[in-house]
């Protein structure tokens, strides 16, 4: 058996340590006698959810459930030591053995991906109506609820609103926020918490001590990061690696780690940081070749980043590794991988190849963030001298960007004054690739440079959104860099001041070319 299904927990004491408050929500509920009739349980894959509904379902139906009247709790707080000896689930009667092997006829798993049409509701729906066969509750685990069609939801909210005593229902989902509020409201909702790197290396550690695998702390450190929080995807990768029959490493983990969800996003993300950009393709290629799910490598990744983005805004409670990136990525260059994730994740259900919106997204980001250089399409090389310092940087030029390659030493000290002075040649420059922006440029002053950040000053709020454009702003902060040798970020904002009527009198005609050119660029005409 998977080494997954065989360490999965069977109580409330296996799941107490990474799911704290949802094991003492459901322990004082039983206590009281107060379980609800339907519950929602929430949370990425591989946390706990269904382990969770299963040791539920055998709780309310273990043979010594009527000695929870005589569980007493101190201080009305759940600790450890009050489940040391808690009586359900025994594990040992009839109905746990059961339910523990999938067999009884009475806890029903219904996996909404693959059964999640009206015709499936309707038959769950007569079924609830027979009383359970030897169990005491009849219990319906639909896992993966937010799969269920729209009609499917609608038949299973009458049945929410008014189910039968003897059945209880348990929802599980990876995406709350496709699960209709109508349904979220009918049940009790309990968010699982992804563990943390120590509560996977401690499980890991279980499971090699317990096959007597051959690992060092390096090696179960190494799975437990690749595992990104998930259990499940730990156990896979430990029992892929226990498979070779080989004395386990980190070298040997990181072979390896294709091909688990959270693993992956977390190698393309250090293949990003250690700017290994060829490398990272590679990656992605070999993931598509694997058949993974690049949905959830997309939400995997948006999730670290999103994470890694917190740990500028408050390291104090960052962990080791989020810090770690956050070194390598500035929070300028984590809000834009976002969106462009985000993007990716919104075309994956029309992409016909399903590795395209990522890799899209991969390139964006390549281009934009501060420090990073690609070379592609070399077939016209220039060299260039900085006015600040003597320093020759091969550029590349293309139909439609242009990309640096930057030496290791770029000053950093330029003033606003000294950027005021070269804005008309920064203007020329963009307009070699985009006239259009040239143009809406040329009304622009910089008027602040406050660290990395450039504010651009102008009178309309159009020409500020277009600054701001993911399109735009990419090209203005390379030509900045190509000519003073300064990463910056842009931002525009509204100046204070109004046209005068005589002020409008003497605003320049815009010349015909310019004209049609900022309409091409802008509608694509």
């Amino acid at each position: 058996m998977a080494f997954y299904h065989t360490y999965r927990p069977q109580n409330f004491k296996d799941i107490f340590a990474t799911q704290h408050e949802i094991a003492a929500s459901l322990i004082m509920a039983l206590i009281q006698g107060k379980i609800n009739h339907a519950y929602l349980f929430t949370g990425t894959h591989g946390t706990g959810k269904t382990s969770t509904a299963r040791i539920l379902a055998k709780a309310v139906n273990c043979e010594r459930f009527n000695e929870l009247k005589k569980v007493e709790i101190k201080n009305k707080q759940i600790l450890e030591s009050d489940i040391d000896n808690f009586p359900v689930p025994c594990g040992k009667c009839s109905e746990c053995i059961s339910i523990s092997s999938g067999s009884s006829l009475d806890v029903l798993e219904l996996d909404a991906a693959s059964n999640r049409g009206i015709d499936d509701i309707r038959n769950l729906k007569e079924n609830i109506k027979l009383m359970p066969i030897s169990a005491s509750r009849k219990i319906y685990i639909i896992d993966e609820v937010h799969m269920l069609t729209a009609e499917a939801f609608n038949a299973l909210l009458k049945t929410l609103e008014e189910p039968p005593l003897h059945t209880i229902f348990i929802l599980c989902t990876t995406e709350l926020d496709k699960v209709p509020a109508t349904i979220q409201s009918r049940c009790t909702k309990l968010v699982f918490k992804r563990p943390s790197i120590d509560q996977s290396s401690t499980y890991i550690r279980m499971i090699a001590l317990s096959e007597s695998l051959k690992i060092d702390d390096k090696a179960i450190l190494s799975i437990a990061r690749a595992s990104g929080g998930a259990y499940r995807d730990g156990a896979k990768l430990l029992e892929q690696l226990a498979s070779l029959q080989v004395a386990i490493t980190s070298d040997l983990v990181e072979q390896h780690v294709v091909g688990s969800v959270s693993g992956s996003s977390m190698r393309i993300l250090s293949l990003l940081a250690s700017r290994k950009y060829q490398d990272v393709l590679s990656f992605v290629g070999q993931l598509e070749t694997n058949g993974v799910n690049f949905t959830e490598i997309i939400k995997e990744l948006i999730y670290h980043t999103r994470m890694i983005l917190y740990s500028h805004v408050n390291p104090q409670s960052a962990t080791p590794e989020y810090l770690k990136f956050s070194e390598y990525f500035d929070q300028f260059t984590l809000a834009d991988f976002i969106e462009h994730l985000l993007k990716a994740y919104s075309q994956q259900k029309s992409t016909p190849l399903p590795s395209l919106p990522l890799e899209l997204a991969i390139l964006r980001i390549m281009r934009v963030a501060p420090g990073i250089a690609v070379v592609k399409n070399a077939e016209k090389k220039i060299e260039t001298t900085d006015v600040k310092k003597i320093e020759k940087k091969e550029i590349v030029e293309t139909a439609d960007n242009f990309i640096s390659v930057p030496s290791a030493d770029i000053v950093q000290n330029v003033t606003i004054v000294q950027m005021q002075e070269r804005w008309p040649e920064v203007v020329r420059l963009v307009k070699k690739y985009n006239a259009s922006m040239a143009m809406i440029m040329g009304k622009c002053k910089p008027v602040k440079l406050d660290g990395k950040v450039m504010t651009l000053e102008t009178n309309y709020s159009f020409h500020r959104d277009m600054i701001e454009s993911a399109k735009n702003r990419p090209i203005i902060e390379q030509a900045v860099f190509e000519l003073v040798g300064a990463q910056v970020r842009i931002k525009g904002v509204l100046s204070n001041t109004k046209l005068t009527p005589k002020q409008v009198e003497n605003v320049m005609e815009v010349q015909n070319e310019d004209l049609v050119a900022a309409v091409q660029e802008i509608f694509g005409a």
